[in-house]
């Protein structure tokens, strides 16, 4: 074998192994901005209790497919016209696969600082509760200790196709408090190989938004994500980061 040839097959197998690479934590930034002087900016990071194989996974979807248990935190601060909103929100999730049971406790807070009025500050908790019947599927239902319940779901299925190709369907429905419109929502993505997704999504309440979005994992441990809205009252924009340890 020539030098050439054999540099060629060292490349290819520190690819193949840089793509394989498990992790047990990671980290996110993001930043959006809307046509109608929104930005809000988020830091978050999530830490699970044990490493997260991602063997044979889309690298995006590897946490769900394991049903992983983990910790995170996110903490978000939204610049507006009438003045700004910090949010941290804190989360467990919980997988129980002998019982095909998913449990997620969660805790918020907001502080908000109007211009020229004063602060004030609330905060919830809840819980999601949902079933994992087969591999790649999870249908969960939200409740908040400051909200009426009303009937409301999100649905996940993360079907894998041939050659590393797959398809991470979602789902959402929630019932509307006091006669209002009821929110219904739709998502696809589509993995053309285990480090790159293109999806598009919709939402339908009160407005429509329509949402175009992609993620490339760079290497094992670094990708690069973004999203375009489009909404009647406005457009927006979102661009993000996450790295792996």
């Amino acid at each position: 074998m020539n030098m050439k040839k054999l540099s060629a097959a060292i490349l290819l197998a520190l690819a193949s192994t840089t793509v394989m690479a498990d992790y047990q934590a990671e980290g996110t930034v993001t930043y959006l901005s809307a046509d109608n002087d929104v930005d809000l900016f988020t830091l978050g990071g999530v830490y699970h209790f044990n490493t997260v194989s991602t063997d044979s996974h889309p690298l995006a979807e590897a946490a769900f497919l394991e049903r992983s248990n983990n910790v995170s935190l996110t903490l978000g601060k939204k610049s507006m016209d009438a003045g700004d909103q910090d949010t941290a929100i804190a989360a467990v999730e919980i997988y129980i696969p002998e019982a095909m049971l998913y449990i997620a406790p969660f805790y918020r807070y907001d502080k908000y600082k109007p211009d020229g009025g004063v602060n004030s500050s609330e905060n919830d908790w809840g819980v999601r509760i949902g079933l994992t019947p087969i591999e790649g599927f999870r249908v969960a239902t939200t409740w908040s200790d400051e909200v009426d319940y009303e009937l409301n779901f999100d649905v996940k299925y993360v079907l894998k196709l041939a050659n590393d190709t797959a398809l991470n369907l979602e789902f959402g429905f929630a019932e509307a408090l006091e006669g209002g419109d009821d929110l219904v929502s739709a998502a696809v993505d589509y993995y053309f190989n285990r480090t790159f997704s293109v999806g598009l999504g919709i939402e339908d309440q009160y407005d429509t938004i329509y949402e175009l979005r992609t993620r490339k994992f760079f290497t094992d441990s670094f990708s690069a994500f973004a999203s375009y809205y489009n909404a009647d009252d406005a457009d927006a924009w979102k661009i993000g980061a996450s790295l792996r340890f």
